[in-house]
């Protein structure tokens, strides 16, 4: 692809995630390049509902994704994502004078980056301390992945996280069957707790003590 499609795809993409994260109790941290980064649980207070957001999401823009098709002039195929989920403690404030932002620090934002660049095309990758969190609430599947090295973390144990009750699962990708609730007013959270999630896109022929980021 030329520069400008590229351009062109990743704002289609990034239009589409925008518009699919306002049903959730999430906030869009950043992007970078084809990483997207979402926490729950900053900067608006929302108990422990922090998980079940950020995986609920995930789940829904892995099936978004999948209506993404590459440009005529590359070829056929879909965009494919990688999606990766960790959650706990994180340092956040805003930062900066001339372009202010406010940013999120700490290892668990790395660890998030981590479950995303070790994952594979549209599989949600999620570390041991998510894959717990999601269990104590009920309602999502996952398949053990194992003991895996992670780049700067060691081993660690980590998990597919499959899907929920209410959506269905086709050939490995989730399958949205599921219509959010509209949009949900937030509350101001300042937990240092919080559930991140990351996301990398690849074309093919192919704060309260926990958060939740996606990256």
């Amino acid at each position: 692809m030329v520069f400008s499609q590229v351009v062109e795809l990743l704002n289609t993409i990034y239009s589409i995630f925008d518009v699919r994260i306002e049903t959730y109790d999430v906030y869009k941290v950043e992007t970078i390049g084809d990483a997207y980064m979402v926490a729950s649980g900053v900067p608006n207070r929302n108990g422990q509902k922090h998980v079940g957001e950020i995986a609920t999401m995930a789940i829904d823009l892995l099936a978004a994704v999948k209506q993404v098709a590459l440009p005529k002039s590359v070829g056929k195929g879909h965009i494919q994502i990688r999606v990766g989920i960790h959650t706990g403690s994180c340092v956040a404030g805003v930062v900066g004078i001339k372009m202010p932002r406010y940013c999120l620090f700490g290892d668990t934002v790395n660890t998030a980056s981590r479950m995303e660049s070790s994952g594979l095309p549209m599989k949600i990758h999620c570390s041991h301390p998510t894959y717990e969190s999601l269990h104590e609430i009920g309602g999502f599947s996952f398949v053990p992945r194992g003991e895996i090295d992670i780049k700067g973390k060691g081993k660690m144990v980590t998990y597919w996280l499959k899907g929920r009750d209410d959506m269905d699962e086709f050939n490995d990708s989730m399958v949205c069957k599921f219509v959010p609730k509209k949009k949900r007013t937030g509350t101001l959270l300042t937990d240092s707790s919080s559930t991140l999630i990351s996301k990398s896109q690849s074309s093919t022929t192919d704060v309260n003590p926990m958060e939740d980021l996606i990256v």
